[in-house]
């Protein structure tokens, strides 16, 4: 299979995230890297959405430069974020699969994990709406503009402050739990697509999959807990 689009692989799309054993099973042969690829860029343009609309509100209000460019980079690494989590991800279950006896090239293992990124796209769009609504509640606070010795234990804390009343809004955390939910239904696509790209068995794919996933999982739960009971 080529990865030239057409009507089958837009359908190819529904079917790995609907049924992803089954289409790993017969894209495990010729993987192609053109639509994972393009799912991973629409999964990292999502990922800035959130810090896009944060990063408007403050130059809209007139924060000082440094509050800004801190802003810009949150845009830039979160968009680089998701090429890089592709990478180690799929380096880290092809690690792993080699413990449970997987076969196979780290470059399959790399391009049908990429389809694992469809939910980060509604994860993104989900978080970026739920940023809307907080920013409609929480003002940007007033930074100084000048930031010296005297002020910088200020502006941090101003930062901070805003930060965590962000987080605490209702809605970011909805987000959050939602993106909790997106985070394990990439988990299943990865472990089917790990499956078929290492030629496991299904508790094998398990193990090298979800080791990671599920850390992640609970850290991410932990730190939602933490926040609401704080």
């Amino acid at each position: 299979m080529n990865d030239t689009p057409s009507n089958n692989n837009t359908m190819s799309l529904t079917n790995v995230i609907t049924d992803p054993d089954e289409s790993f099973r017969k894209r495990a042969e010729n993987p192609g890297l053109l639509w994972p690829l393009g799912i991973v860029f629409l999964a990292a343009i999502a990922s800035v959405l959130a810090p896009l609309l944060t990063y408007r509100e403050f130059v809209a209000t007139g924060a000082p430069p440094l509050a800004s460019l801190s802003l810009a980079g949150s845009v830039i690494f979160g968009f680089f974020g998701q090429f890089f989590a592709w990478v180690i991800f799929a380096l880290v279950f092809y690690l792993l699969s080699i413990v449970v006896g997987g076969e196979g090239s780290l470059g399959d293992t790399f391009k049908l994990n990429g389809w694992g990124f469809a939910p980060a796209i509604f994860a993104g769009i989900i978080s970026a709406i739920a940023q809307f609504i907080a920013l409609q509640n929480v003002s940007v606070p007033d930074l100084p503009q000048n930031l010296n010795s005297e002020n910088a234990a200020e502006f941090t804390e101003a930062l901070v402050s805003f930060q965590t009343a962000i987080q605490s809004q209702t809605a970011v955390r909805i987000a959050v739990l939602i993106a909790i939910a997106l985070l394990i239904w990439q988990g299943i696509i990865w472990m089917h697509a790990t499956k078929h790209a290492r030629n496991l068995s299904s508790r094998g794919a398990a193990i090298a999959v979800w080791i990671p996933v599920g850390l992640l999982v609970l850290s991410q739960l932990y730190n939602l807990l933490t926040g609401w009971v704080i």
